[in-house]
């Protein structure tokens, strides 16, 4: 359904919703659980994301909107210089935040969201 590459890594998303990930493994970006090291080679798939419906990779992160519009994030987040080894709900605000659409970039994130 869908497919983003990263700076050294990729994703796609299966019709099923399911998240498949290669590529290096370095600073989480993967969101692998157990911090797969070095190269991932082929495609693997990404446990407990079967309701993906939009990836994209950035330079060292990962992200991914679900089929309810919840955002999910792996790899370096610069702003706080911390690592998240495994994909973690991002937390807005205003609680009743529908993402629609994202965008990663090399240090950025850009998110189209609404407020339900």
């Amino acid at each position: 359904m869908q497919i983003a590459a990263g700076g050294q890594h990729s994703a796609a998303i299966l019709a099923s919703g399911a998240l498949y990930v290669w590529g290096q493994s370095s600073q989480g970006r993967l969101g692998l659980p157990g911090g797969t090291p070095g190269n991932v080679r082929v495609p693997t798939r990404v446990p407990g994301m079967g309701s993906a419906c939009r990836v994209s990779c950035g330079e060292q992160h990962t992200c991914v909107v679900t089929e309810i519009a919840e955002l999910y994030y792996c790899g370096l987040r610069h702003s706080r210089a911390e690592v998240a080894r495994s994909f973690r709900k991002a937390d807005f605000f205003e609680k009743s935040t529908a993402v629609e659409s994202v965008d990663a970039g090399e240090g950025y994130t850009i998110i189209l969201a609404r407020q339900n």
